[in-house]
């Protein structure tokens, strides 16, 4: 069974590839008001330095939904090791990042790679680690009732979107004036393990690849527990 359910999500993410390289639906980027440099710090991170999290992960592609339980062990200054499971408990993907080098240590079989660099592993990045930035920017809305923060590095940036309360509710990475990808951050809850409340939802759009992937949050620890975030 666990050989069937492999070779259905090869399938899936090889159609995924000839529309992902055929016709990327990538949405460009309307053009922003008069930017005023960020004078204060970035809000912190909602997570800690160190976390493991064990998620449920749909994915949306071609409007088919793809179930899988998701293992997240993330080090915020190196990197992360990612791993999803399929419907009978064998292992999908094991992934990781760490170094500013993407490692695939196991994938379905002649499966091509730059959907799970470029999409995948970029929106794990993009979730839950900070992106090298050259500027910072803030744009208040009216009243000061939300704001968002741009920061900015060469050709690329990533918008932060804040409530009036600092809650982050919504972000987008930019590529040359085009949405690559964007993120909303729902309901928030606390979960033991951690005193900060955290997005117990995540919908993470790629444009670049043409598909919708709905995280929730199951359980989250602090630290790394029984896990290298690389093979090594």
């Amino acid at each position: 069974m666990q050989s069937k359910y492999t070779s259905l999500i090869l399938l899936i993410f090889c159609l995924f590839i000839t529309s992902g390289c055929a016709s990327p639906t990538i949405e460009k980027k309307p053009p922003l008001p008069q930017l005023q440099p960020l004078e204060e710090a970035l809000p912190e991170s909602l997570y800690p330095e160190e976390f493991t999290l064990n998620q449920r992960i749909i994915l949306t592609l071609d409007e088919k939904e793809y179930d899988f339980i998701g293992y997240l062990a993330a080090d915020r200054k190196s990197g992360f090791r990612a791993m999803t499971f399929g419907e009978m408990g064998g292992k999908v993907f094991d992934l990781a990042f760490a170094g500013g080098k993407a490692e695939i240590f196991k994938k379905p079989e002649n499966m091509p790679i730059r959907p799970i660099i470029e999409g995948v592993i970029g929106d794990i990045r993009h979730i839950y680690f900070q992106p090298d930035f050259h500027e910072a920017f803030q744009l208040k809305g009216e009243e000061g009732k939300s704001f968002f923060i741009i920061l900015k590095d060469t050709t690329e940036q990533t918008e932060y979107h804040y409530s009036a309360d600092k809650t982050l509710y919504h972000s987008k990475q930019v590529s040359e004036n085009r949405i690559v990808r964007e993120a909303s951050h729902l309901d928030y809850k606390i979960f033991p393990g951690w005193d900060k409340a955290l997005p117990s939802r995540i919908r993470v759009v790629n444009h670049r690849w043409d598909y919708t992937m709905d995280i929730t949050l199951i359980k989250i620890s602090r630290g790394i527990k029984n896990q290298r975030v690389t093979r090594h």
